[in-house]
């Protein structure tokens, strides 16, 4: 009888597919500044309407698929974790591998963001300093009009992501070894194996269920989710894998009709308002996109991204520090351009040029300072979650008043 298990081996594909989303969404967010009609904390004054076309191409499934592949990860994660001591171990190194480098983009990373927001808004008119001293006061007047966050005008941003991350990630450790008893994954991917188009649609209604009977970061957050569970589930399972990669070309002619559909409807018939019925056409179109973009990705990654190279690894290793610090490194140079009134190519250099230099600059640092490591999302212990040492215990003294405002 085949094994439906992919051996134990590496997945490279899923590095590789790791390494460009994150690269795809640093792309996406230095996009944001000038898409002309889609909101985003710091606008540049070169705005586009044309640009949000070529970010529609990503729009739909860019952070559907970073929580399948934070679910694969979490799969090969908990594999090293049999026992409940061994799982009550990794729940602590999760959360401080997770909630360490919140804490810190928090406080030291999102305010560059809350600046430029506010000078642009509100006409703020004083130096980064002053202003992040008064960022420090909670009680401070000068945010009485910017109150949300995870304690008041100490909000996330982009940094969302590693909240509902930690807090999916704890939900998994507990019904997790329900999941593999049920043999879950394996049921999923013999559903897909059996009917992939079946499949397909159910998953396209389930999308389309969260976004037509949600609102606001309800939807963006159940629908990664789902995913982050799939990733979980069928990460290991060779006939999905096998699935994807025999269903790849139809998947890439549907994806690219059904993105034509979208385009062409941006502006036109799609856009229309004025009829139930248009509402449930363009639901069912883009979240078909969602699903498509997401296992066509996952397709071409299986079948031709399935390899080692020299940079794996370190590109790899540099995807959560500068997750965590480009998008205040994006805002911050273009409110810095702004400024100056630059021209739009001295603009884009200096945004694009800055914000790889920046990220590069913080994983050099990473690398030079160990201690520096947990800080900024680097790997900081070898341990694979077996014990609970004194730096863990430290570590997680430090995010106990976030991990309480998270859950409460």
């Amino acid at each position: 009888m085949n094994n439906p298990m992919i051996p134990q081996e590496r997945r490279y594909d899923l590095d590789w597919l790791r390494i460009l989303a994150f690269a795809g969404l640093i792309l996406f967010h230095t996009g944001m500044l000038y898409a002309e009609s889609w909101g985003f904390h710091f606008k540049s004054h070169y705005l586009s309407s044309e640009l949000e076309s070529l970010m529609l191409i990503f729009s739909p499934w860019r952070m559907l698929l970073i929580w399948f592949v934070s679910g694969a990860a979490s799969y090969f994660l908990f594999e090293k974790a049999k026992g409940w001591r061994q799982r009550g171990a990794l729940s602590v190194n999760r959360s401080i591998s997770l909630l360490l480098p919140l804490l810190t983009g928090l406080w030291l990373i999102v305010p560059v963001q809350l600046y430029a927001q506010m000078s642009q808004e509100a006409g703020l008119q004083m130096g980064y300093g002053e202003f992040f001293l008064a960022f420090l006061d909670l009680q401070h007047p000068l945010f009485s009009d910017y109150q949300s966050g995870v304690w008041p005008h100490v909000d996330v941003n982009h940094l969302w992501y590693l909240r509902t991350l930690w807090v999916y990630s704890l939900i998994l450790i507990l019904v997790a070894p329900l999941l593999t008893k049920w043999r879950m994954g394996a049921v999923l991917a013999g559903g897909f194996s059996r009917g992939f188009w079946p499949m397909v649609l159910l998953v396209v209604v389930l999308m389309a269920t969260i976004r037509g009977h949600f609102s606001g970061d309800s939807i963006r957050e159940l629908q990664g989710g789902v995913w982050f569970l799939f990733g979980f589930l069928l990460a290991g399972q060779v006939a999905f894998r096998d699935a994807l990669v025999h269903k790849g070309p139809l998947l890439g002619g549907l994806f690219t009709l059904n993105l034509l559909l979208i385009l062409a409807g941006y502006n036109g018939w799609l856009a229309a308002d004025d009829a139930d019925y248009m509402g449930v056409i363009r639901l069912a179109v883009y979240s078909l996109q969602q699903v498509l973009g997401v296992l066509l990705m996952l397709a071409l990654a299986a079948r031709w991204l399935n390899f080692d190279h020299p940079w794996r690894r370190p590109l790899n290793n540099a995807v959560y520090p500068s997750y965590l610090v480009h998008q205040s490194l994006i805002i911050g140079l273009a409110f810095v351009a702004a400024d100056q009134g630059m021209s739009l190519v001295a603009e884009l250099l200096l945004v694009i040029g800055g914000t790889l230099a920046g990220c590069v600059f913080v994983c050099w640092l990473g690398m030079k300072i160990s201690w520096l490591k947990p800080f900024i999302g680097m790997k900081w212990q070898e341990n694979s979650g077996r014990q609970v040492t004194l730096p863990a215990l430290l570590a997680t003294l430090l995010i106990l008043p976030l991990a309480w405002e998270i859950l409460v």
